[in-house]
């Protein structure tokens, strides 16, 4: 296989989801999904150099099964909504693992 065909594959399996984190929280938590079509994350960590962005990524690594360094920030590195690159799954994967979490409840 050359260069452009493993780059294709290995595209094929890493998708990217949005997230909506919230810092110095009282607990870690994957709160569910929003009206936006983000993921809600509260952390711990405060968002000083990044501390929020590896927080958000182990979360979500251990709800995927995946290693913390199979994902990045793509983009929104100093701001709450986040774009987050999944590698070594499908979207549709991604999505399936991640769909038990809902949305939270208003009120």
């Amino acid at each position: 296989m050359d260069h452009a065909g493993k780059e294709e594959r290995a595209r094929a399996e890493s998708f990217c989801l949005w997230i909506h984190v919230k810092p110095r929280a009282r607990e870690d938590a994957i709160v569910g999904w929003r009206g936006d079509d983000c993921l809600e994350l509260r952390v711990r960590a405060l968002p000083v150099r990044g501390a929020a962005n590896d927080s958000c990524c182990k979360q979500l690594a251990r709800a995927l099964g995946v290693a913390p360094s199979r994902l990045c920030v793509e983009k929104g590195h100093t701001v709450a909504r986040k774009r987050i690159r999944v590698q070594g799954l499908t979207r549709e994967e991604g999505m399936r693992l991640l769909a038990d979490f809902q949305r939270p409840k208003k009120g």
